[in-house]
């Protein structure tokens, strides 16, 4: 068996295909994951069918949900496409913090545009709202809403982003999972695996309670996945 974590693809299908088939997944591995499989790379849409299809091979596979699968909610549900909760509904601290930052606006600045470009949609303002022209596959809207806000199995934690490690899981504030970059390892006895905070070398950063696997695919970095109970590391330029 492996346990196979994935870093943020951020619309890198080439990268994703790529690192799959030098991994050569079997039906003894656990793969989970990291988030942020939207925005600013070309293929968004392509990231998210592949993932589905993926799942279907694999069914064990765990999908977190990132930031920016959640912006992309945030605005799929303002649109009426989705009945998952905005962070305005679900994160205390996403109001004390970032409550004058609309949906759309802040989806746009943070790559949105390149997501909306790859299932040929466009975002049209009306009155006070926006309506969305063009439409999302009603299985992808079910994987985006399906995504997990976290994972655990035996001594490690999934996250997307961080964690206060003096909550329970359940009890952490969605916009820490998703948004949190003070890179503080696990609870005792456990280690943290992350995405979220691209890493200096475009290498996984190991640490004793803390592994963070975003090399910046979405920025012309790597996409790195890594088997945790062996440290063998696979990379997609």
């Amino acid at each position: 068996m492996r346990l196979i974590a994935i870093g943020d693809i951020h619309g890198q299908l080439d990268k994703l295909n790529h690192l799959l088939a030098q991994i050569g997944p079997t039906g003894q591995d656990q793969f989970v994951f990291l988030g942020d499989y939207v925005d600013r790379g070309p293929s968004s849409k392509g990231v998210i069918q592949q993932l589905i299809s993926f799942q279907m091979d694999y069914p064990q596979t765990v999908f977190i949900r990132g930031n920016h699968d959640q912006m992309f909610i945030n605005v799929l549900q303002s649109c009426g496409l989705i009945k998952d909760s905005r962070f305005t509904q679900i994160s205390n601290i996403w109001v004390r913090k970032k409550k004058k930052r609309a949906d759309v606006r802040l989806f746009k600045q943070c790559g949105g545009e390149k997501t909306l470009e790859s299932y040929h949609m466009q975002l049209i303002q009306k009155n006070a709202g926006f309506n969305l022209a063009g439409s999302i596959p009603p299985k992808h809207v079910d994987f985006l809403e399906k995504s997990q806000l976290y994972y655990e199995q035996d001594s490690y934690i999934f996250v997307h982003a961080g964690m206060n490690p003096h909550l329970p899981l359940n009890q952490q504030d969605q916009e820490v999972l998703m948004w949190d970059r003070s890179l503080t390892g696990g609870p005792s006895g456990k280690t943290l695996i992350i995405g979220h905070t691209p890493t200096v070398e475009g290498e996984p950063l190991i640490a004793d309670d803390l592994i963070m696997m975003d090399t910046g695919a979405g920025c012309g970095g790597p996409l790195t996945a890594m088997d945790l109970l062996t440290g063998q590391v696979w990379q997609a330029s």
